[in-house]
């Protein structure tokens, strides 16, 4: 890091959380969560300084609250269908200043990369086709847009991170100590942004920014075996064979 940017100070993270596990219908549904409160001072912020060169810097004091839920209900022996979502709310409690004074972010300013809403459906089928154990299963996951950075003048160049939705698929089938699954990643393609940087400084480089993409539909064959030593240690082998879809 650059000798000359100064020093920072450790930051501290005070967490206030309660939470829940509740079963129902003899325990074929499950509904968990919890809720939080927490108050961040000092937090520590790395940006790209002069000659690219990663500095850290002490921001003010900030809060997150937020709640985390998980849903899982069994409504056939076959059928598991399992949900979450999470929500948050993050702001800074005070002006994030320069040493001379100048304002980074005010008051109020939403922190950066978490989005305010997360969440994802899985729904899986198990069933027996002739000896063996088989199995489809879909995820739908979701993930808000967010703020790329904190500070106004980067954030003003580098601007948000998009939201983005993405479906994975997969049936299989399994007997013994082999199983065999074909499965589709990212099958509607999605190509949102899911993180963005610069090569140098945002106020510098920040006008060709370059986004960290999720992988691309990708179909794969995945054929593993599992083994068990004396030690009875498991030990896994797996053979696949991808096609990506550009």
């Amino acid at each position: 890091r650059n000798p000359f940017a100064g020093d920072y100070i450790s930051d501290f993270l005070t967490n206030y959380e309660c939470g829940w596990k509740t079963p129902w219908m003899d325990n074929r549904l499950q509904f968990n969560g919890a809720l939080f409160m927490q108050n961040w001072d000092d937090f520590q912020i790395s940006f790209q300084g002069a000659n690219g060169i990663t500095q850290v810097d002490n921001g003010p004091s900030a809060r997150v609250n937020g709640i985390e839920t998980q849903l899982q209900w069994l409504p056939t022996d076959n059928l598991l269908i399992s949900a979450s979502a999470a929500f948050y709310d993050s702001e800074l409690k005070n002006d994030y200043k320069n040493n001379d004074g100048t304002i980074n972010a005010p008051k109020g300013t939403t922190l950066p990369i978490t989005p305010k809403f997360k969440g994802n459906l899985v729904a899986r089928y198990g069933f027996n086709l002739g000896s063996f154990d088989a199995h489809v299963q879909g995820a739908l996951t979701h993930a808000g847009k967010s703020r790329a950075r904190l500070r106004l003048s980067d954030y003003a160049v580098i601007g948000d991170s998009e939201a983005n939705t993405m479906v994975d698929l997969s049936a299989g089938l399994s007997k013994d100590n082999y199983s065999l699954e074909l499965f589709v990643q990212n099958a509607g393609n999605e190509d949102a942004v899911l993180y963005k940087t610069a090569q140098c400084a945002d106020s510098v480089c920040g006008v060709q920014a370059y986004g960290i993409r999720p992988q691309p539909r990708t179909i794969g064959l995945k054929r593993s075996e599992e083994h068990t030593s004396e030690l009875q240690s498991r030990v896994d082998i797996s053979y696949a064979v991808f096609c990506l879809k550009k």
